[in-house]
């Protein structure tokens, strides 16, 4: 072997060290700032919100293997400190991420930045999607009833085009199935969390703990239709009071996300006294049927789920950080859905 071999031999060994290396990096770094969001990406890939110290969203493959990482860490632009959202538009093979302060950037499918929209605030959003050219904001709302308020605020709106003027939709807290509602007005603030997807140019949206699911119409900007998932006996909100803590509220673990999976509505749901195992709900949009799959085995009491690549992907909800995730196969699930169709 000469030495041009060997130093041939010699590069390609280094550069699949390096490869190897990386990944490995690329995966700790994953678990050591924790996943926010699991979503579907462009061709059989999803991708992984984890707000990393280097980078803050990873691209993996139908493996599950991760093949690239984006959006790096910093002030300029396209980068970002902290992102609060992302959504992946399949129809116009576009990437919308809301990072702090306030700011909406747009990418192509292979994160080269098209442009960046201040928005003039901060929405608190949990989740976001793009329709007719109006992105729609999930809201992690504090709610007042002490001071009187009783509208829950759950989608923020705001036109791509004057993006600083943002408008809101809400729901009564009569809607709330509580317990103990005359202990309201001595409940100073509880957040409630609202999780929204969109399904032929129709935004579904859940509030935690509340068993509904309401389908907003982005062409009217309204709720047109409420749909009823309460399979559970204990799907009561409470409002409790702790020693040294005061009053707080104890919200079901009902509704933790809602996704969309070949054209079927599912909403994930913990455990709770009645259902000692998380669980699906599986809303068919045409036929206007659910159907509840419970007994999902999992290690968290209140998961987030998606089904993607014929797996079943879970990881906590609750956390303000979680550290894994977990991959199961997701046969069982599939052909319910083919029977619900």
């Amino acid at each position: 072997m000469n030495s041009f071999t060997k130093s041939i031999k010699t590069i390609w060994l280094t550069a699949l060290l390096v490869l190897i290396y990386s990944c490995v990096l690329a995966q700790q770094e994953i678990l050591k700032k924790g996943i926010l969001d699991v979503g579907k990406f462009f061709d059989e890939q999803f991708y992984i919100l984890h707000n990393g110290e280097d980078f803050k969203v990873s691209i993996l493959d139908s493996d599950f293997e991760i093949i690239g990482s984006y959006i790096r860490d910093g002030d300029g632009p396209s980068e970002a400190r902290h992102i609060k959202a992302m959504y992946v538009d399949q129809q116009e093979r576009k990437i919308y991420v809301l990072k702090r302060p306030g700011i909406l950037m747009t990418f192509d499918e292979e994160f080269g930045l098209i442009s960046e929209a201040f928005l003039g605030s901060n929405p608190n959003a949990g989740s976001m999607v793009v329709v007719d050219n109006t992105v729609y904001f999930s809201l992690n709302h504090f709610f007042l009833p002490a001071t009187g308020d009783s509208q829950i605020q759950f989608i923020e709106y705001r036109d791509l085009d004057n993006p600083t003027e943002s408008n809101r939709i809400s729901i009564s807290s009569d809607a709330l199935a509580i317990s103990n509602r005359q202990d309201l007005r001595n409940l100073n603030a509880t957040r409630f969390t609202s999780k929204l997807t969109v399904h032929n140019n129709q935004i579904y949206a859940v509030l935690m703990g509340h068993p509904h699911i309401y389908r907003f119409n982005p062409a009217r900007k309204e709720i047109e239709e409420t749909i009823s998932i309460d399979y559970y006996q204990d799907s009561e909100f409470r409002v409790v009071s702790r020693e040294l803590q005061g009053y707080g509220f104890s919200i079901p673990s009902a509704n933790t996300s809602i996704f969309v999976h070949e054209n079927l509505i599912y909403t994930s749901h913990g455990v709770s006294p009645s259902q000692k195992k998380p669980s699906l709900v599986i809303y068919n949009p045409d036929s206007k049927q659910t159907t509840l799959l419970s007994g999902i085995e999992t290690m968290t009491a209140s998961p987030i789920i998606r089904l993607l690549n014929g797996k079943m992907v879970v990881y906590e909800s609750l956390a303000p950080l979680s550290n894994y995730m977990m991959i199961y196969n997701s046969n069982k699930i599939d052909a319910l859905s083919k029977d619900n169709r």
